[in-house]
């Protein structure tokens, strides 16, 4: 699968944030500062997050972005989302929650999807879209707990390692996995790949701020082509199944400070930096 020739972005990722935070646009008028919604200069999990799920600051000034890429509790999540218009979405009997224009998209994909007989369906019942910060909490330790089992049986993590992990903060406890997993030690689904491609850490995901959905397989071209069509693109690299609403067609994109890369036969916008 080729990339479609593109120009070059006119400004990198970390530039067209912070005019845009600093600013504040359509519905996310907050004048805010890079620092603040992601202190990426003095935390190493800000840092991580921003490359891996930051492409949604690129999204389209129709919707509400998040005033922070880490939320710490579900307080936050839910202080953020009195601020949403959010619509409930059914599809094939399952409930999602997702920002009104990100919904009306998804409808428009379906609809379109239909005409093709090509079926639109979610991964994984309703943490296909919204997901609490509980949510993102569990699914994390459904792949951070078998991982560190399996280190620790192979001796690559001591015990002792293994105590105190269990016993720091989550924010710690990811850079430690970021630290693991620089030395070889993935903790995504089997082993096979990093975590952050299998899910985001607690309080980061992009589905917190009900701009992601996860499409069940299988992905063929007719469905990444409707879900393109529709302002919806493929941002996480090594997940394929995630799509995250950007509200825009493609040529728009590298304007946004996004470059498509080309990672196992699937083309990922994800942030220049």
């Amino acid at each position: 699968m080729a990339i479609a020739a593109q120009p070059a972005p006119s400004v990198g990722f970390l530039e067209f944030v912070s005019e845009r935070v600093s600013k504040g646009s359509g519905k996310t008028p907050e004048k805010l500062s890079v620092k603040s919604v992601c202190p990426i200069d003095e935390n190493v999990l800000a840092r991580r997050v921003f490359s891996e799920y930051g492409s949604m600051f690129s999204a389209s000034e129709k919707v509400t972005l998040p005033p922070t890429c880490i939320f710490s509790d579900e307080s936050e999540v839910g202080a953020f989302r009195t601020k949403l218009h959010i619509t409930q979405l059914t599809i094939n009997g399952v409930n999602l929650l997702l920002q009104k224009e990100a919904a009306d998209a998804l409808s428009r994909v379906i609809a379109d999807a239909a005409l093709r007989s090509v079926t639109i369906a979610p991964l994984d019942g309703t943490i296909a879209a919204g997901r609490t910060y509980y949510e993102t909490t569990r699914i994390w330790n459904s792949r951070f707990e078998p991982a560190l089992r399996y280190w620790v049986q192979t001796g690559m993590i001591t015990p002792e390692e293994e105590t105190s992990v269990r016993a720091m903060k989550l924010p710690q406890q990811v850079e430690k996995v970021i630290e693991w997993e620089s030395k070889g030690y993935l903790f995504g689904t089997g082993r096979a790949r990093s975590i952050f491609s299998s899910t985001a850490p607690p309080g980061t995901s992009q589905h917190i701020a009900l701009l992601a959905f996860d499409l069940a397989p299988p992905l063929t071209p007719d469905k990444r082509s409707l879900m393109n069509a529709h302002g919806w693109y493929q941002t996480v690299k090594g997940d394929p199944h995630h799509f995250t609403f950007l509200g825009m067609p493609e040529i728009e994109l590298p304007k946004r400070g996004l470059k498509a890369i080309l990672f196992e036969s699937n083309t990922y916008w994800v942030p220049n930096l």
